[in-house]
C-alpha cells in the first residue's frame, strides 16, 4: 500500500490472535500520514513477516518531530501468545514527544536518544494491559518548561531519565539531571499502567534533591475537572534561602534555612493551596491562597497569618538595593 494520505480504521471486535499461525506472509506498508492519533505520525513504514505462528514488523515513524526505528514480534504458538515492541529514537526534538508521551506541555528541548520497551501476553486486551511490562530510557536531554505567554522558562538538564514497570508492579522512575544548573537528583512511583489507564488517576510521591534544597510531593495526579482533579501535598526544605533565590528572588548570600509546605489542589476553573506554612529562620507564616475564574474574569485570594515575625532577619532576604 502505497501513497497513502491518510487512513482510518475501525475494528470493533477484538480478533483471537491465534488466526496468525495460519498465515505465512511478507507484507511491506508505507503510510503517508495517519489522521485522528495524537501527535504528528507520519512517514510509516513496516515490513510484515509471518511465519508458523511467529512474527516480526521492522518499522520506521516519524512521531511529533522525532524519527523512530524498531521492531514488532508476536508468538501466538507460546501459550499465552506473547508480543513485544522496541523502538529508538536519537538526537531529535523533545517538545512534541513530552506532551504525547506524557502529557507535558509547554517545554521545548531536544534529546540524545530515547528508547521505549513494551512486552505483553493474553489474548484479550485487558489481559494483555494486566500483564503488561515496561521500561523506557532518555538521556542527553536539553531542555526549557514554561514556554507559555507570561512565562518564564525554566532550564532542565537529563542526562539519565529511567521509566520501569514489572508486571504487576507500581510504575517507577529515576532521573539525574541539573535543573537552573544545579544538580538535581529525583525518584517517582505511581500505581500500575493497568490501574492508570482504567481509572485515569493515579496515587504517587516524588522526592527530588537539588544542592540543599529537597522537595517532596505526594497524592492524586488526575485529569482535571470542575469538580476534580489533581490534590498534591507539597513540601520543600532549603538548608539555606540561598539556594532558593533562582525561584523566589532571595538574596544569593542568605544563610536562613527555609522549609514551605501546603496542599494544592487543581481544578478546571481554579487552583489553591490551602494549610500553607512557612518558616524562613525564625519567623512563622501560614496561608491559604486561591486562584480562580469567576464570569470570565481571574480573580486570587490570598490570606495569611504571621504566627511569629523577625523583621531584622527577614529583611536580609532581599538582594541589595530592593
Amino acid at each position: 500500500i502505497t501513497a497513502c494520505s491518510s487512513w482510518h480504521v475501525a475494528w470493533p471486535i477484538w480478533p483471537e490472535p491465534t488466526w496468525l499461525a495460519a498465515l505465512d506472509l511478507d507484507v511491506q506498508l508505507e503510510i503517508g500520514d495517519l489522521d485522528g492519533l495524537p501527535g504528528d505520525l507520519r512517514d510509516i513504514s513496516v515490513r510484515l513477516q509471518s511465519e508458523a505462528g511467529r512474527a516480526r514488523a521492522p518499522l520506521r515513524f516519524m512521531l511529533a518531530g522525532a524519527r523512530f526505528e524498531g521492531e514488532a514480534r508476536g508468538d501466538v504458538t507460546a501459550a499465552p501468545p506473547r508480543f513485544d515492541l522496541s523502538v529508538v529514537a536519537r538526537d531529535s526534538p523533545l517538545g512534541g514527544i513530552a506532551e504525547v508521551l506524557f502529557g507535558a506541555p509547554y517545554i521545548d528541548g531536544s534529546f540524545g536518544v530515547f528508547e521505549l520497551a513494551v512486552a505483553s501476553e493474553g489474548v484479550h486486551p485487558r489481559e494483555l494491559v494486566s500483564r503488561l511490562e515496561l521500561t523506557a530510557r532518555l538521556a542527553g536531554a536539553r531542555l526549557t518548561y514554561g514556554n507559555f505567554e507570561g512565562g518564564e522558562p525554566v532550564r532542565v538538564t537529563l542526562d539519565s531519565l529511567r521509566l520501569a514497570q514489572p508486571r504487576g508492579r507500581p510504575l517507577t522512575a529515576s532521573l539525574a539531571g541539573s535543573l537552573l544548573g544545579r544538580p538535581l537528583q529525583g525518584t517517582f512511583q505511581a500505581e500500575t499502567l493497568e490501574r492508570i489507564i482504567r481509572e485515569g488517576r493515579t496515587r504517587f510521591t516524588f522526592d527530588a534533591k537539588s544542592g540543599g534544597v529537597r522537595a517532596s510531593l505526594s497524592g492524586l495526579l488526575a485529569a482535571t475537572s470542575d469538580t476534580g482533579g489533581s490534590d498534591i501535598d507539597v513540601r520543600i526544605a532549603a538548608a539555606r534561602a540561598a539556594e532558593l533565590a533562582p525561584w523566589f528572588g532571595f538574596d544569593s548570600k542568605s544563610p536562613l534555612p527555609v522549609k514551605l509546605a501546603g496542599k494544592v489542589q487543581v481544578r478546571r476553573s481554579a487552583t489553591s493551596i490551602t494549610g500553607g506554612s512557612a518558616a524562613i529562620g525564625a519567623s512563622a507564616l501560614s496561608f491559604d491562597f486561591v486562584s480562580a475564574v469567576d464570569g470570565g474574569r481571574k480573580a486570587m485570594r490570598l490570606s495569611l497569618v504571621g504566627e511569629r515575625i523577625e523583621v531584622a532577619e527577614l529583611q536580609t532576604l532581599a538582594p541589595p538595593g530592593r
